[in-house]
């Protein structure tokens, strides 16, 4: 996060974040549950990438390890059954950070 940016703005950014992290959870939820195919493991990998570059930005270094090592894991092995946890292990850690247990 720039720190020139005011603290008063930056937090309106994290919230904002954490608003559409719980979106983001929601949807790597319903994803991982449908079949694995092209473009459900696409859809998946796209989320996980984002997650990956934006939440150690926003103060969540533990969130973006783990999309690294589920896309990293994906890119190497191509394993969906891999994918897919990977997607519903996000969505959990996701749900505690915002305090949500109800997947």
């Amino acid at each position: 996060m720039d720190e020139r940016l005011p603290k008063a703005q930056i937090a309106r950014l994290r919230e904002r974040y954490v608003v559409r992290l719980a979106t983001t959870a929601d949807e790597l939820v319903r994803l991982a549950s449908a079949s694995p195919g092209t473009d459900v493991d696409a859809e998946i990998v796209h989320l996980i990438h984002r997650l990956r570059g934006s939440a150690a930005s926003f103060g969540f270094p533990a969130l973006s390890e783990l999309a690294t090592s589920v896309e990293d894991d994906w890119t190497g092995r191509g394993s969906h059954t891999a994918l897919h946890s990977g997607a519903r292990a996000l969505a959990t850690l996701i749900h505690h950070f915002s305090g949500r247990v109800d997947l």
